[in-house]
């Protein structure tokens, strides 16, 4: 049997799953992800998901050509509807912003109740999706960031613990702060927060309440990115 190829980014995603009985890969595409899990006996069975009908082909296709088709389940679906509460053990959804992860979650409540791993791999939106983790009970067990094609994504280990956070924006510094691709992740982020700020700043009609809470943030990372410059972790 053929070992599946993966990108720089879906090896990471993959890799940030422990091993279970089953997986739901969610917006799947061409099911590399879940037919990788499958062929290195990470998990037993896998549901790639997808709300539109060409991509569950590819899916078929990619698991056809790999011999593991009876391990695979197919579900044409927007976010989790088409899976059972309960029946998986780790979600995985990667590749989409964090606005529409946040709002996958909204609506499957059951993730809170049945305690299921989730992988999530934002695109966009990170300080939406940040909002969304802390101040709804979701514990963030590790974060990893990966380059691939000259950008660095960030990759999430979540679980739902029910532990509320009060806290700012940070864009995950604290957790991400002894990655050694945080220098270049925190350079990225303080250049499009400088942005932002620059756009608000020249409005004519300030928000005033945003413009603070950039202001804040920038200055926060930028004291992370001293402290790891100091302790020579990067």
């Amino acid at each position: 049997m053929k070992t599946i190829k993966l990108t720089p980014r879906l090896l990471a995603v993959a890799s940030q799953v422990k091993p279970c009985d089953v997986v739901a890969d969610i917006g799947t595409d061409h099911g590399f992800v879940p037919t990788y899990l499958v062929q290195k006996n990470v998990c037993t069975r896998a549901i790639a998901s997808d709300i539109n009908k060409e991509p569950l082909k590819s899916a078929m296709r990619t698991a056809a050509s790999h011999n593991i088709t009876d391990k695979l389940e197919f579900i044409c679906a927007p976010g989790l509807e088409g899976i059972i509460p309960g029946s998986v053990d780790t979600v995985v959804i990667a590749g989409m912003g964090g606005e529409t992860i946040v709002e996958i979650l909204k609506a499957a409540e059951w993730v809170k109740e049945h305690g299921t791993m989730l992988v999530l791999q934002p695109q966009s939106k990170l300080e939406l999706f940040e909002d969304y983790l802390n101040s709804n009970g979701f514990s963030i067990n590790g974060v990893r960031l990966v380059k691939d094609a000259g950008r660095i994504y960030t990759i999430f280990d979540v679980q739902y613990s029910g532990k509320l956070i009060d806290s700012n924006i940070t864009y995950f510094c604290e957790y991400l702060k002894k990655d050694p691709l945080f220098l270049e992740y925190a350079d990225g982020l303080l250049k499009k927060l400088e942005l932002r700020k620059a756009g608000l700043q020249s409005a004519n009609n300030t928000n005033v309440e945003e413009l603070e809470n950039i202001c804040n943030t920038v200055e926060y990372i930028k004291s992370v990115v001293l402290e790891v410059k100091a302790n020579g972790n990067s």
